[in-house]
Order: structure tokens, then C-alpha cells, then sequence
């Protein structure tokens, strides 16, 4: 066997084990490819909103060059301000 035969054979078990795992094979093709394009928007949407709200501030505050330490680039992330006496101070 060669190397696409191989491949093909891998790509052809993930298929029928992700069919199984999620009882696609049960369905109609229609109701299979809407199931699938609705997985594939919502994996999207979840990686846009992931990079947008994680990756791109992250790079943005290495950008800056605001300190070396990951604590800067967390407090840049995440702007929360420390409770002092129970209470913040900006409320």
C-alpha cells in the first residue's frame, strides 16, 4: 500500500468514528450536512471569538513592549483592579 492509500484509510476511520460518536449515521444526508455545517459555523465563530479575545490583545500588548514579564501581559488581558478594604476604589 502506499502512502494516499494509507491516508485515505485514516481519513475514512476518522469520518466513520466521528459519524458514530455523534449518531450522524442514523440521519438522512440532508439532515447530516446541516449538522455539519452548523458544527463547522460554531467551531468558527469559536476560534474568531478565541483570537480576537486572547490571541490579538496578547500580541498587541508584546507589541507595546509593556514589561517582560507575563504578568504585564496578563494585567493588559485582564484590567482588574484589586479589592482594597472590600471594595474598588472606582465604583
Amino acid at each position: 500500500q502506499g502512502f494516499l492509500a494509507r491516508l485515505r484509510g485514516l481519513l475514512e476511520l476518522k469520518i466513520f468514528q466521528y459519524n458514530i460518536t455523534f449518531g450522524l449515521y442514523m440521519l438522512d444526508p440532508w439532515e447530516r450536512w446541516v449538522f455539519n455545517i452548523a458544527a463547522l459555523v460554531t467551531l468558527t465563530l469559536l476560534v474568531y471569538s478565541a483570537y480576537t479575545q486572547i490571541v490579538s490583545p496578547l500580541w498587541m500588548a508584546v507589541a507595546e513592549g509593556e514589561g517582560g514579564s507575563p504578568g504585564a501581559w496578563l494585567a493588559k488581558l485582564f484590567p482588574i483592579k484589586p479589592l482594597i478594604n472590600g471594595h474598588r476604589d472606582d465604583l
